[in-house]
């Protein structure tokens, strides 16, 4: 009888030292979890943030673009009162003719007779495949650590007076009938009104951000003068 309880007493702590380490090992394993767990939630704030960060930033590129646009319009509009918009203004990154063939973002590498644009300064190395001509943009706007610049042309089959022959400009349609005001819906055998008395020639801008973090926008605008 004497040898009998110290088996029950070994026995007793042998249980609870099994019940310890299996405690321990659930802990452990729930410990796991949870720095998985908060790696992974840091992780997604991380990628969350990131993104809203390069949304901020692609919106103030495209913002900086609509300045860069009006820096351009205001050139127009100090020059329109002369000849000067007749001719090329290279160092202005104005055209006189329309450039049809132009490619200002450089992506059609097959395309030979395209006009390119000389947006880094490095006489259109930066640009993959053929190309006719390397065109200069206008010297750079800095807006709010936004790097900018722009081309303009006029929207004419070739340089010189609007007006004079064999030369063809785009401008928009126009009627002082008020018969053709269409003020109860559009009606295309008419031309509408849009406030214009001259046939005056229109104008493209193309304009080219880099953003702080080296994000690129374009933007492009049609004018008229």
């Amino acid at each position: 009888m004497s040898g009998s309880a110290p088996r029950s007493h070994r026995t007793s702590a042998g249980r609870a030292a099994r019940e310890g380490g299996s405690s321990l090992l659930f802990a452990l394993i729930a410990l796991a979890l949870l720095a998985l767990t908060a790696i992974s939630v840091s992780r997604s704030v991380g990628t969350g943030s990131l993104i809203i960060g390069n949304l901020g930033f692609k919106q103030d590129a495209a913002l900086a673009g609509d300045r860069a646009a009006e820096t351009a319009i205001s050139w127009i509009e100090a020059n329109s009162s002369s000849t000067a918009l007749e001719a090329d203004a290279p160092a202005s990154g104005y055209y006189a003719s329309s450039l049809d063939a132009l490619d200002p973002t450089g992506g059609k590498t097959a395309v030979a007779t395209r006009a390119v644009v000389d947006w880094d300064a490095n006489e259109c190395d930066s640009v993959s495949g053929a190309y006719s001509t390397c065109i200069t943009p206008s010297s750079e706007v800095a807006i709010n650590g936004n790097r900018a610049r722009y081309v303009i042309t006029r929207l004419c089959a070739v340089a010189g007076s609007a007006a004079a022959a064999g030369n063809t400009c785009a401008s928009p349609l126009i009627s002082s009938g008020a018969d053709d005001l269409n003020r109860t819906g559009y009606d295309y055998t008419k031309p509408y009104n849009l406030g214009e008395t001259s046939a005056a020639p229109m104008f493209r801008i193309v304009v080219r951000t880099v953003g702080a973090r080296g994000t690129v926008s374009f933007a492009e605008a049609i004018v008229q003068m």
